[in-house]
């Protein structure tokens, strides 16, 4: 039982990762869109 709530923690964890790369990916991505749509201007 421990070891199943540690493996689900773990995931948890790495899901959690994967949505903070997402978004800082997403951010990312938002600034450089206006930054070129500023430059166009």
């Amino acid at each position: 039982l421990c070891f199943v709530h540690v493996s689900v923690n773990s995931y948890n964890v790495f899901c959690a990762m994967q949505l903070v790369e997402a978004y800082k990916m997403n951010l990312i991505y938002c600034d450089l869109y206006q930054a070129t749509r500023l430059e166009k201007f």
